[in-house]
């Protein structure tokens, strides 16, 4: 299906199982995911007993990309993705699944699901994955980003890639270049969709989009204390060089609704991770949604 957002921008969703017996999951990707990657997560939440509906953030997998190009990661502001959200939320109402809703998502996704559960509480229960609250960098490194973040936007650059970003997608990488997974096999599934579906793919972050992540970022480190009221389990990667495992335990720390728990032998996607680090995944998850989520 197709969702407008409040600006006009074109968004493909999906759902699963609308009349599931424990409600509905709200799940989120990360930055250049899509909903094909999703379809192992989909059917476990669906054996569950959840239905699910999901989407693609723009600019990304098949919703309205934001450039010329379709690999650039671009976007103005984070708040658009608010917008993509807020788009998502209004077909699930229309759809008649609001009443027993849950939240699920990952990195990027569970940034933007971060700010939503801060402002909102629409979701009974609610799970991240690796929430980008905070980028994997020394002080160091983010003092000199801010810099040239700053200079680009000057410049009139937002739309330049970050340096050592360009064009390439997961599908380019090769397994022993990734930082999301030890599985090689997991990781051959996602590089294989983009090989097979080209248009899933998305290249590395312009200055733009990393300037709102940071904009972002810093507005909730800045959120007073227990502005999550909803319950909620995060999760980190104990080896993720992707996003700050000290951010989101700072953030968890002072919201009394959030339950850390962290997931050793991981790297950034614990999703797509080896059969043990998906398997303590899920045992943890599945415990809280069983807790959370009684069968309606």
């Amino acid at each position: 299906m197709l969702l407008t957002a409040a600006d006009g921008i074109e968004l493909r969703a999906a759902v699963w199982a609308q009349n599931a017996p424990r409600g509905t999951v709200l799940l989120c990707h990360g930055r250049s995911e899509f909903i094909e990657k999703y379809y192992p997560v989909i059917a476990r939440l669906n054996g569950l007993g959840f239905g699910v509906f999901t989407f693609d953030w723009r600019g990304q997998g098949l919703s309205q990309r934001l450039l010329d190009s379709r690999l650039p990661g671009y976007v103005d502001h984070f708040d658009s993705y608010q917008r993509d959200l807020d788009a998502a939320m209004a077909e699930v109402a229309r759809l008649g699944l609001a009443d027993n809703l849950y939240l699920m998502a990952h990195s990027m996704g569970g940034c933007n699901a971060t700010r939503r559960l801060s402002e909102s509480d629409a979701f009974n229960a609610a799970i991240l994955s690796a929430p980008m609250l905070g980028l994997h960098f020394s002080w160091l490194k983010l003092l000199g980003i801010r810099a040239l973040g700053g200079l680009a936007k000057l410049r009139g650059k937002g739309e330049d890639y970050v340096q050592a970003c360009d064009d390439r997608t997961v599908g380019d990488w090769g397994f022993k270049d990734n930082v999301l997974t030890h599985s090689e096999e997991e990781f051959a599934r996602y590089a294989g969709l983009i090989e097979t579906y080209p248009d899933l793919g998305l290249g590395g972050v312009t200055w733009s989009w990393l300037n709102a992540a940071m904009t972002q970022i810093d507005a909730l480190s800045n959120l007073p204390e227990n502005s999550v009221t909803t319950p909620t389990l995060v999760f980190t990667a104990a080896e993720d060089t992707v996003v700050s495992n000290e951010a989101i335990e700072a953030f968890a720390a002072k919201n009394e609704a959030m339950v850390h728990h962290r997931l050793e032998n991981s790297r950034h996607e614990a999703l797509i991770e080896t059969p043990d680090v998906q398997a303590a995944f899920w045992a943890r998850a599945e415990a809280f949604l069983m807790e959370q989520a009684p069968m309606v």
